[in-house]
């Protein structure tokens, strides 16, 4: 089995930015030597997360005041370690 890997990089602003990478992984496949096959997207970043909806204006409002409702911005919470941490840690366990 061949496995092609390729990599891409997005600039964010933090606090539920939502991106569309559709272009970009749209522009790996093209740029692969491989007829068919399975992509796989991760992030490596404990304060990041991936999922799939419809970027639309509706959708990411929707989804950034879902956000604000569970894990408000201002909010902070303490951690096991004793420390604290704000939305931005625990937001991408939420949306895997």
């Amino acid at each position: 089995m061949t496995v092609e890997t390729k990599y891409i990089q997005i600039k964010t602003s933090g606090n539920g930015d939502v991106q569309d990478i559709t272009s970009e992984v749209q522009s790996k496949i093209t740029d692969c030597s491989l007829e068919s096959g399975i992509v796989t997207i991760f992030t490596p970043s404990a304060t990041s997360g991936l999922t799939t909806l419809e970027f639309e204006s509706g959708c990411v409002e929707d989804l950034n005041r879902l956000f604000n409702n569970i894990l408000p911005l201002t909010g902070i919470m303490p951690i096991i370690s004793g420390g604290e941490t704000g939305m931005g840690t625990v937001m991408p366990g939420q949306l895997s």
